[in-house]
């Protein structure tokens, strides 16, 4: 599971759309679904801002592969 996959689920497991997760983490709708689709990896502090929305860290996602 690659970290878009992955950021699916989370946001999928919390109920969330990806316009809600967007504003949640100050970020675009486009941001959010070109890290889900794998067409962009992500800067390192969009996928944090990102992930502090489900109040985990990277390490966690890495895990999950």
């Amino acid at each position: 599971m690659n970290i878009g996959e992955r950021i699916t689920a989370l946001r999928t497991e919390h109920g969330l759309s990806q316009s809600e997760l967007a504003k949640r983490a100050n970020l675009t709708q486009a941001a959010v679904s070109r890290i889900e689709s794998g067409h962009s990896p992500g800067r390192a502090d969009t996928i944090q801002a990102i992930l502090a929305v489900f109040g985990c860290k990277l390490d966690v996602v890495k895990r999950k592969r």
